[in-house]
């Protein structure tokens, strides 16, 4: 009966266990973390796209909310636009990008994020032509690295970052 007794608690506390650790809160990503899951996430979900497309996002974090409701009193269009982009380098956060309804205003916005943060990656993210040459550019140079530049697509851009790419 004891033995029977005492398997019934082991059983009991390893199955709370269990039950606490798969129900337990979990840590939230660190923000290298989050960004590094959300480009590729982004760069699966554009990969065989043509065209730029515009990213949108489905939910916003609460933390972020006043910051948007703030842009949003500014004139529609490029002036929110704008305020997104200034609030995104100021808090080095791409989330604010995606709440921009102009295309070249949201890669504006990813090229200047990955500059601060020194993160080529989040060029990949940005669909405005322009906006990504410019941005792959900015890292061929810094870098001094050609094989960057040729990832280039527009030829001026390219040979630019080319000439200042030499060591």
């Amino acid at each position: 009966m004891k033995q029977q007794y005492l398997i019934a608690i082991i059983f009991t506390l390893l199955l709370v266990g269990i039950l606490f650790f798969l129900f337990s809160p979990k840590e939230p990503l660190s923000k290298e973390e989050r960004v590094a899951s959300e480009i590729t996430a982004i760069e699966k979900s554009i990969a065989g796209k043509e065209g730029p497309v515009l990213l949108q996002l489905t939910e916003t974090p609460e933390e972020w909310k006043p910051v948007i409701e703030f842009c949003a009193q500014q004139p529609e269009g490029e002036g929110r636009d704008r305020c997104l982009y200034h609030k995104a380098l100021d808090y080095n956060e791409t989330l604010l990008c995606y709440q921009m309804s102009g295309l070249e205003w949201q890669g504006k916005c990813f090229r200047g994020v990955a500059i601060n943060l020194d993160n080529i990656r989040l060029c990949n993210v940005i669909t405005h032509p322009y906006q990504k040459n410019r941005c792959v550019t900015f890292f061929g140079i810094k870098h001094k690295d050609p094989e960057i530049c040729n990832l280039v697509e527009d030829a001026n851009l390219r040979t630019l970052c080319l000439k200042f790419a030499q060591p």
